[in-house]
C-alpha cells in the first residue's frame, strides 16, 4: 500500500446520484486502507446526509461562487487544521474554488465525470490551465476533448468506473425481486437504472418498451431510480400511462439493492441521450453477466461494442426495441462473456483506486508523471 494520504473530496452538487456514490464509495475504501479521507460538500445536499448514514468525515461547507471570500477562508482553515495534502474537486464550482488553494501550495485534482461542453471562455479557461495539478476523467473522450483545448495531456489521468466485484457477481439471487414484483422465474424483465431526469432517457425507454410490448407482450420493464425533477418524472409516469401500459412498465424507485435487480433482469438498457461518460450501471452489468443494450452517446462506446453488448443510437427508440427484443429473442452468450471478462479483469473497484491514488502521488510529487501517447 501507498504512503498514507489525506484527501478532500469536495462536491457541490445538491442531487444524488452516480458521481456521488462513487465518490463516498473512494472515502470509504481510503479511510478502510488507512488512509485519511473527507468529503466537503453542501450540509442540505443528498451527498452530505448520505455520508451522515454512512458514518463518513465530514465537513459541511456552503460553496457560494468560485471565489466567496469567506467559503475560502473555511475551506482553507480546514485544510490546515486536518493536514490535508491532496484535494480531489468533482465540480465544476468547487473546482474553481479550490484552485485558489494551490496559491497555499496545496494539490489539486480535477475530477469530470460527465461529458457535458467543457466552458473553456476568459474566464474559466485560466482554472483548467493553472488552477489544478492533475486532472482525473472517466472517458478517453474527456481527455481527448481537453487535449484538443491545450491541456498538457501528460497531467491528464483517464480513470474509468470501478465496481465492487464482491456485490456486482453472477452468484447474486434473483428471488426476493422477482417474488417481491410479482414476477414468475420465466417472465422476462428489462432494467432501465439511473437518476430519473432528461439526459437519461427514461421516456425514450418507456417509448421502446411500448413498441417491444406489441412483440412480446409478456415481458416487464423497470424503471429503477429517483426523480430529481418531479415535473419530468410526473412525465415519464403519464407516457407509461398513456400507452396503458400501467402492469407492464413499473416505476419502482430508488433501490439500494441494485445488485439484485440486475439479478433479476433479463436485459439491461442504458437510454441516456447526452452527458453520460462510461456508466456504472453498464461495467455492473457486465459483472454480472447480464446484456447491455446500450444509446451510443458520450463515451459510451468506450465500454459497449460489437464484442461487448448492443449499442444503438441515441433517441433511436426503434432501435432500441429491436435490440431489446433480440437480446431477449436469442442473446448472444459470446458477447456476455468478453463483457464479463472484460469487468472481471479491468473495472474493479481496487483498480480504479490504486489508479487513483497513483494520480494523487504524482500530483504531490512523489511519483514522475508517466510518458507516452495521449
Amino acid at each position: 500500500m501507498s504512503k498514507p494520504l489525506h484527501i478532500l473530496h469536495t462536491e457541490c452538487s445538491p442531487n444524488w446520484g452516480g458521481q456521488e456514490m462513487r465518490i463516498l464509495e473512494q472515502v470509504r475504501w481510503l479511510n478502510d486502507q488507512g488512509h485519511r479521507a473527507w468529503v466537503a460538500a453542501h450540509p442540505d445536499s443528498q451527498i452530505a446526509r448520505r455520508a451522515n448514514s454512512m458514518g463518513l468525515p465530514l465537513f459541511p461547507l456552503a460553496f457560494r461562487g468560485s471565489a466567496n471570500p469567506a467559503t475560502l477562508l473555511k475551506l482553507l482553515c480546514f485544510v490546515r487544521k486536518n493536514r490535508v495534502q491532496v484535494i480531489d474537486a468533482h465540480g465544476s464550482r468547487d473546482a474553481e474554488l479550490c484552485a485558489w488553494l494551490r496559491l497555499f501550495g496545496y494539490p489539486v485534482i480535477h475530477s469530470v465525470h460527465v461529458t457535458k461542453p467543457i466552458s473553456f471562455d476568459i474566464f474559466h479557461a485560466p482554472f483548467w490551465k493553472y488552477g489544478t495539478d492533475r486532472i482525473i476523467v472517466t472517458a478517453l473522450l474527456l481527455k481527448d476533448r481537453l487535449t484538443k483545448l491545450g491541456l498538457d495531456s501528460g497531467r491528464i489521468d483517464v480513470i474509468g468506473e470501478g465496481i465492487d466485484l464482491n456485490r456486482f457477481h453472477p452468484g447474486v439471487s434473483n428471488e426476493h425481486v422477482r417474488r417481491e414484483l410479482g414476477f414468475s422465474p420465466d417472465t422476462k424483465i428489462v432494467v432501465n437504472i439511473g437518476m430519473i431526469r432528461p439526459d437519461k432517457g427514461q421516456l425514450f425507454f418507456v417509448e421502446a418498451a411500448a413498441l417491444a410490448h406489441r412483440s412480446l407482450p409478456e415481458a416487464r420493464f423497470l424503471v429503477v431510480g429517483q426523480g430529481t425533477r418531479p415535473q419530468f418524472e410526473q412525465a415519464v409516469r403519464e407516457r407509461i400511462r398513456e400507452h396503458g401500459l400501467e402492469d407492464v412498465v413499473i416505476m419502482t424507485g430508488y433501490r439500494e439493492d441494485v445488485p439484485e435487480i440486475m439479478a433479476a433482469a433479463d436485459c439491461v438498457v442504458l437510454a441516456s441521450v447526452d452527458v453520460e461518460a462510461q456508466s456504472r450501471v453498464v461495467p455492473q452489468a457486465f459483472a454480472m453477466r447480464k446484456p447491455v443494450v446500450a444509446t451510443d452517446v458520450g463515451a459510451v462506446a468506450e465500454l459497449v461494442g460489437p464484442r461487448t453488448g448492443w449499442l444503438v443510437p441515441g433517441r433511436d427508440i426503434p432501435a432500441m426495441a429491436e435490440a431489446v427484443l433480440d437480446v431477449l429473442d436469442r442473446g448472444d452468450p459470446a458477447r456476455i462473456e468478453a463483457a464479463f471478462a472484460l469487468a472481471t479483469t479491468s473495472l474493479g473497484f481496487e483498480q480504479m483506486m490504486e489508479s487513483t491514488l497513483h494520480a494523487y502521488n504524482t500530483a504531490l510529487g512523489r511519483i514522475a508523471p508517466e510518458t507516452g501517447p495521449s
